[in-house]
């Protein structure tokens, strides 16, 4: 008979770039810097060196790209004299059809008319949704239209929200997983912990996320 292989064994061998340790997260020091779990996840697992989070390169992260409102005019002053910012923030897009632009907001810049690049929407559609937290570099160049005005504007984007599932990926992986296992760790990306549940209320906690039959929602 296979020897089966731990589930965090699985789970770090095959979602590498997603999985996170919640624990670590809960030992960082708080900021006084408001972001949503998932960013705070995403730093503990950029800095943590042998399972454990480095306050210290977390805290210098945020410094630098995570500035406070009393930091606006400084790094609006590094755009005045031609330097690029990377900042995490988020980010949303609306469409300005008597100019036919897109319209990028800032919201640490306190600028809610900046520009984007076409091509970062297209690969981003969520920013025309709603706030998308990401790592946008953000430089001030000549507007296209009236070369001797200069306007702000994002030329790359980092997301950490996608919109893209990829479906296939999951039914392959899947194969790697007892039922147990796959069911265990579905329970835990909801953020429950299947030790506390009997195999009937984690069954019922996973219908939650079935969608409801179309006819049952006419």
């Amino acid at each position: 008979m296979q020897e089966t292989i731990p589930l965090d064994e699985l789970v770090r061998e095959y979602f590498t770039d997603v999985c996170i340790d919640k624990r670590l997260s809960r030992q960082v020091a708080g900021t006084d810097r408001a972001v949503p779990d998932f960013v705070s996840d995403w730093l503990v697992s950029r800095y943590t060196t042998d399972g454990l989070p480095d306050e210290a390169k977390i805290n210098a992260f945020l410094a630098r790209h995570l500035p406070e409102r009393k930091q606006k005019n400084t790094l609006l002053n590094e755009l005045r004299v031609g330097g690029s910012l990377k900042i995490l923030d988020a980010y949303s897009v609306r469409v300005d059809l008597k100019k036919s632009r897109l319209v990028l907001e800032i919201p640490c810049l306190d600028i809610r008319d900046a520009s984007v690049r076409d091509d970062i929407v297209d690969l981003n559609p969520l920013l025309l949704v709603g706030n998308v937290w990401g790592s946008g570099t953000i430089v001030q160049r000549p507007k296209d239209d009236k070369p001797e005005e200069n306007e702000v504007c994002m030329v790359d984007f980092a997301p950490m929200q996608t919109s893209i599932v990829e479906l296939d990926y999951y039914i392959e992986v899947r194969k790697q997983f007892t039922l147990d296992q796959w069911r265990e760790l579905l329970v835990r990306s909801m953020g429950y912990n299947p030790d506390s549940y009997t195999l009937d209320e984690q069954s019922h906690l996973l219908t939650r996320l079935t969608p409801p039959h179309p006819a049952k929602m006419m």
